[in-house]
Protein backbone atom coordinates (compact mmCIF):
# COMPACT_ATOMS: atom_id res chain seq x y z
CA UNK A 1 0.00 0.00 0.00
CA UNK A 2 1.23 3.50 -0.80
CA UNK A 3 1.59 6.35 1.64
CA UNK A 4 -1.54 8.40 2.36
CA UNK A 5 -1.48 11.63 0.35
CA UNK A 6 -4.76 13.12 1.59
CA UNK A 7 -4.75 16.48 3.38
CA UNK A 8 -4.59 16.23 7.16
CA UNK A 9 -7.33 18.48 8.51
CA UNK A 10 -7.11 20.03 11.96
CA UNK A 11 -10.39 18.43 13.12
CA UNK A 12 -9.22 14.89 12.26
CA UNK A 13 -7.54 12.51 14.71
CA UNK A 14 -3.79 12.85 14.34
CA UNK A 15 -0.65 10.93 15.24
CA UNK A 16 3.02 12.04 15.53
CA UNK A 17 5.64 9.63 14.23
CA UNK A 18 8.48 9.39 16.77
CA UNK A 19 11.05 8.57 14.08
CA UNK A 20 10.32 11.12 11.33
CA UNK A 21 8.05 13.54 13.27
CA UNK A 22 5.42 13.36 10.52
CA UNK A 23 1.78 14.10 11.33
CA UNK A 24 -0.65 11.55 9.87
CA UNK A 25 -4.17 10.18 10.24
CA UNK A 26 -4.75 7.62 13.00
CA UNK A 27 -6.34 5.30 10.44
CA UNK A 28 -3.18 5.46 8.29
CA UNK A 29 -0.84 3.87 10.84
CA UNK A 30 -0.55 0.81 8.60
CA UNK A 31 1.61 2.86 6.22
CA UNK A 32 4.13 3.42 9.08
CA UNK A 33 4.17 -0.18 10.28
CA UNK A 34 7.75 -0.11 11.61
CA UNK A 35 7.56 3.22 13.42
CA UNK A 36 6.62 4.22 16.94
CA UNK A 37 4.20 7.04 17.61
CA UNK A 38 3.32 9.78 20.03
CA UNK A 39 -0.34 10.46 20.59
CA UNK A 40 -1.57 13.37 22.71
CA UNK A 41 0.72 14.61 25.48
CA UNK A 42 3.50 12.20 24.42
CA UNK A 43 1.60 9.01 25.35
CA UNK A 44 3.66 6.38 23.55
CA UNK A 45 2.30 3.24 21.91
CA UNK A 46 3.75 0.86 19.31
CA UNK A 47 2.53 0.20 15.80
CA UNK A 48 1.74 -3.38 16.79
CA UNK A 49 -1.55 -2.12 18.25
CA UNK A 50 -4.58 -2.21 16.01
CA UNK A 51 -5.24 1.28 14.56
CA UNK A 52 -8.99 0.75 14.81
CA UNK A 53 -8.69 0.00 18.53
CA UNK A 54 -6.50 3.05 19.02
CA UNK A 55 -8.99 5.26 17.21
CA UNK A 56 -11.83 3.94 19.33
CA UNK A 57 -10.11 4.22 22.72
CA UNK A 58 -8.06 7.41 22.32
CA UNK A 59 -10.13 10.44 21.39
CA UNK A 60 -8.30 13.64 22.32
CA UNK A 61 -10.95 15.92 20.88
CA UNK A 62 -9.99 19.35 19.49
CA UNK A 63 -6.64 20.73 20.64
CA UNK A 64 -7.65 24.07 22.13
CA UNK A 65 -4.05 25.29 22.33
CA UNK A 66 -3.40 24.59 18.65
CA UNK A 67 -6.73 26.18 17.70
CA UNK A 68 -5.85 29.32 19.66
CA UNK A 69 -2.50 29.64 17.85
CA UNK A 70 -3.94 29.00 14.39
CA UNK A 71 -6.68 31.61 14.88
CA UNK A 72 -4.05 34.35 15.34
CA UNK A 73 -1.78 34.04 12.27
CA UNK A 74 -0.49 37.65 12.48
CA UNK A 75 0.38 37.52 16.18
CA UNK A 76 3.86 36.83 17.53
CA UNK A 77 3.54 33.52 19.39
CA UNK A 78 5.89 33.18 22.37
CA UNK A 79 6.38 30.21 24.70
CA UNK A 80 8.67 29.74 27.72
CA UNK A 81 10.00 26.45 29.09
CA UNK A 82 12.07 25.53 32.13
CA UNK A 83 13.85 22.69 30.33
CA UNK A 84 16.11 21.50 33.19
CA UNK A 85 18.71 20.03 30.83
CA UNK A 86 17.31 20.49 27.34
CA UNK A 87 19.67 17.89 25.84
CA UNK A 88 18.00 15.04 27.75
CA UNK A 89 14.55 16.03 26.44
CA UNK A 90 15.56 17.46 23.07
CA UNK A 91 13.53 14.96 21.02
CA UNK A 92 10.36 15.84 22.95
CA UNK A 93 11.11 19.54 22.46
CA UNK A 94 11.40 18.99 18.69
CA UNK A 95 8.04 17.27 18.71
CA UNK A 96 6.33 20.15 20.51
CA UNK A 97 7.88 22.73 18.21
CA UNK A 98 6.72 20.80 15.14
CA UNK A 99 3.21 20.39 16.57
CA UNK A 100 2.64 24.00 17.71
CA UNK A 101 3.56 27.02 15.51
CA UNK A 102 5.42 29.16 18.05
CA UNK A 103 7.61 31.97 16.73
CA UNK A 104 9.74 32.30 19.86
CA UNK A 105 10.56 29.60 22.41
CA UNK A 106 12.50 30.97 25.37
CA UNK A 107 14.15 28.58 27.81
CA UNK A 108 15.69 28.64 31.27
CA UNK A 109 17.83 25.96 32.94
CA UNK A 110 19.20 24.78 29.59
CA UNK A 111 22.31 23.26 31.26
CA UNK A 112 24.36 23.91 28.11
CA UNK A 113 27.99 24.91 27.75
CA UNK A 114 29.83 26.90 25.08
CA UNK A 115 30.72 23.69 23.25
CA UNK A 116 30.44 23.95 19.42
CA UNK A 117 29.48 20.28 19.00
CA UNK A 118 26.85 20.47 21.73
CA UNK A 119 25.36 23.68 20.33
CA UNK A 120 25.26 22.13 16.85
CA UNK A 121 23.36 19.16 18.27
CA UNK A 122 20.58 21.42 19.60
CA UNK A 123 20.24 23.40 16.36
CA UNK A 124 16.73 23.26 14.86
CA UNK A 125 16.17 23.67 11.12
CA UNK A 126 14.17 26.82 10.34
CA UNK A 127 15.03 28.50 13.66
CA UNK A 128 17.74 30.87 14.81
CA UNK A 129 19.11 30.06 18.26
CA UNK A 130 20.50 32.34 20.95
CA UNK A 131 22.10 30.93 24.09
CA UNK A 132 23.81 32.25 27.18
CA UNK A 133 25.37 29.33 29.03
CA UNK A 134 27.46 28.56 32.08
CA UNK A 135 30.91 27.10 31.55
CA UNK A 136 32.32 26.87 35.05
CA UNK A 137 29.55 25.07 36.95
CA UNK A 138 26.76 22.66 36.09
CA UNK A 139 23.21 23.88 35.53
CA UNK A 140 21.68 27.22 34.73
CA UNK A 141 21.76 28.83 31.32
CA UNK A 142 19.14 30.61 29.23
CA UNK A 143 18.33 30.45 25.54
CA UNK A 144 15.77 30.99 22.83
CA UNK A 145 14.72 29.63 19.45
CA UNK A 146 13.41 32.23 16.99
CA UNK A 147 11.82 31.38 13.67
CA UNK A 148 13.69 32.69 10.64
CA UNK A 149 10.77 34.88 9.55
CA UNK A 150 10.41 37.39 12.46
CA UNK A 151 12.89 40.27 12.47
CA UNK A 152 14.69 40.53 15.79
CA UNK A 153 17.85 41.81 17.41
CA UNK A 154 19.64 40.40 20.43
CA UNK A 155 20.20 43.15 23.00
CA UNK A 156 23.67 42.23 24.21
CA UNK A 157 24.05 45.80 25.47
CA UNK A 158 21.37 45.17 28.11
CA UNK A 159 22.96 41.84 29.06
CA UNK A 160 26.34 43.55 29.45
CA UNK A 161 24.93 45.91 32.09
CA UNK A 162 24.67 43.03 34.59
CA UNK A 163 27.24 40.36 33.75
CA UNK A 164 26.55 38.34 36.92
CA UNK A 165 22.86 37.98 36.07
CA UNK A 166 21.79 35.10 33.82
CA UNK A 167 19.57 36.87 31.33
CA UNK A 168 18.93 37.07 27.60
CA UNK A 169 17.05 39.88 25.82
CA UNK A 170 15.50 39.97 22.34
CA UNK A 171 14.01 43.01 20.61
CA UNK A 172 11.20 42.71 18.05
CA UNK A 173 9.40 45.41 16.04
CA UNK A 174 6.16 46.52 17.68
CA UNK A 175 2.74 47.13 16.17
CA UNK A 176 3.96 50.37 14.53
CA UNK A 177 7.27 51.97 13.68
CA UNK A 178 7.43 53.82 16.99
CA UNK A 179 7.03 50.77 19.24
CA UNK A 180 9.20 47.79 20.17
CA UNK A 181 8.66 44.50 21.94
CA UNK A 182 11.23 43.09 24.36
CA UNK A 183 11.33 39.42 25.33
CA UNK A 184 13.58 38.69 28.29
CA UNK A 185 14.52 35.44 30.01
CA UNK A 186 16.05 35.71 33.49
CA UNK A 187 17.23 33.16 36.05
CA UNK A 188 17.03 34.81 39.49
CA UNK A 189 19.51 33.93 42.22
CA UNK A 190 18.46 35.54 45.49
CA UNK A 191 16.19 38.42 44.49
CA UNK A 192 12.70 37.16 45.21
CA UNK A 193 10.02 39.06 47.09
CA UNK A 194 7.45 37.10 49.14
CA UNK A 195 3.91 38.17 48.22
CA UNK A 196 1.55 35.75 50.02
CA UNK A 197 -1.53 38.04 49.94
CA UNK A 198 -1.11 38.68 46.21
CA UNK A 199 0.19 35.45 44.69
CA UNK A 200 0.95 31.81 45.44
CA UNK A 201 4.48 32.43 44.11
CA UNK A 202 7.22 34.81 45.16
CA UNK A 203 7.84 37.83 42.93
CA UNK A 204 11.08 37.71 40.95
CA UNK A 205 12.80 41.05 40.49
CA UNK A 206 16.07 42.50 39.26
CA UNK A 207 17.70 45.90 38.94
CA UNK A 208 19.41 46.57 35.61
CA UNK A 209 21.85 49.42 35.11
CA UNK A 210 20.37 50.85 31.94
CA UNK A 211 19.37 54.35 30.87
CA UNK A 212 15.91 55.32 32.07
CA UNK A 213 14.34 58.59 30.90
CA UNK A 214 13.22 60.61 33.90
CA UNK A 215 10.40 63.13 33.89
CA UNK A 216 11.71 66.66 33.52
CA UNK A 217 10.08 69.22 35.81
CA UNK A 218 8.22 71.97 33.93
CA UNK A 219 6.56 75.08 35.35
CA UNK A 220 3.31 76.50 34.01
CA UNK A 221 1.90 79.86 35.08
CA UNK A 222 -1.89 80.16 34.85
CA UNK A 223 -3.98 83.22 35.64
CA UNK A 224 -6.68 82.54 38.16
CA UNK A 225 -9.74 84.66 37.31
CA UNK A 226 -11.94 83.11 39.97
CA UNK A 227 -11.33 86.00 42.41
CA UNK A 228 -10.81 88.69 39.76
CA UNK A 229 -11.10 92.28 41.11
CA UNK A 230 -11.60 94.70 38.22
CA UNK A 231 -10.81 97.90 40.17
CA UNK A 232 -7.54 96.45 41.51
CA UNK A 233 -6.62 95.31 38.01
CA UNK A 234 -7.15 98.84 36.59
CA UNK A 235 -5.05 100.37 39.36
CA UNK A 236 -2.19 97.97 38.66
CA UNK A 237 -2.52 98.51 34.92
CA UNK A 238 -2.21 102.30 35.31
CA UNK A 239 1.08 101.94 37.14
CA UNK A 240 2.76 100.15 34.21
CA UNK A 241 5.45 102.32 32.50
CA UNK A 242 4.03 102.30 28.97
CA UNK A 243 6.04 105.46 28.19
CA UNK A 244 9.09 103.26 27.86
CA UNK A 245 7.81 102.11 24.45
CA UNK A 246 8.17 105.67 23.10
CA UNK A 247 11.90 105.58 23.66
CA UNK A 248 12.39 103.30 20.64
CA UNK A 249 11.27 103.70 17.03
CA UNK A 250 11.40 100.08 15.86
CA UNK A 251 7.85 98.58 15.89
CA UNK A 252 9.20 95.13 16.85
CA UNK A 253 11.01 96.57 19.86
CA UNK A 254 7.86 98.48 20.90
CA UNK A 255 5.87 95.25 20.78
CA UNK A 256 8.51 93.42 22.78
CA UNK A 257 8.41 96.09 25.52
CA UNK A 258 4.61 96.00 25.69
CA UNK A 259 4.65 92.19 25.85
CA UNK A 260 7.15 92.23 28.72
CA UNK A 261 5.00 94.69 30.69
CA UNK A 262 1.87 92.63 30.27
Amino acid sequence: MSKCEQTLKKNQKQINCKSCFDLLHVKCLIFHAHHDFYYKDHELFSSSENPSNISATLDPGPDEHLQSLIMRPKHLKVMHLNTKSMVSAFDELLLKIKQYPFDVISMSETWLKENPLLLKHVTILGYNCEFRSRNSIRGGGVGAYIKETPTYKRRSDIEAKELDLEHLWLEFPGRNKHSKLFVGTIIPHTDVLPCPPVSDHDAVYATINTKVTRLQIRHKFIRNLKNFDESSFIEDFETLPFAASFAVSDPDEKLEILSSLL
